[in-house]
């Protein structure tokens, strides 16, 4: 099983990421964080985040990464250069951003 989830749906991916007993073998979040403690996960693990989001700070992005550094299992978070919160939507042209999009 696998689970998506943006903007609330990241967060709500990442507490599940936080149960351990549930059987998910790859997450994918975008939009959000959840800080916490992962170290009950071994699923795969992707973050797509704004690299100037405003409802992400750099901090809670650093320290995402630490917390799943530790984690034998394969994992990748993105703060997609030059991009803002909602890059991904087409009807949102102040901050949709193609190619950041195709990249996520």
């Amino acid at each position: 099983m696998g689970v998506v989830g943006f903007l609330p749906g990241a967060y709500w991916a990442m507490w599940l990421a936080e149960q351990g007993n549930i059987p998910v073998t790859a997450r994918v979040a975008s939009y959000g964080i959840r800080p916490g403690s992962y170290a009950r996960t071994s699923s795969a693990f992707r973050s797509h985040l704004a690299e100037a989001d405003e409802f992400v700070r750099p901090s809670a992005i650093r320290n995402l990464r630490k917390s799943l550094a530790a984690l034998d299992s394969d994992v990748g978070i993105h703060a997609h250069a030059g991009t803002h919160h909602w890059f991904f939507e087409r009807d949102r042209p102040d901050a949709f951003d193609a190619a950041a999009s195709r990249r996520a």
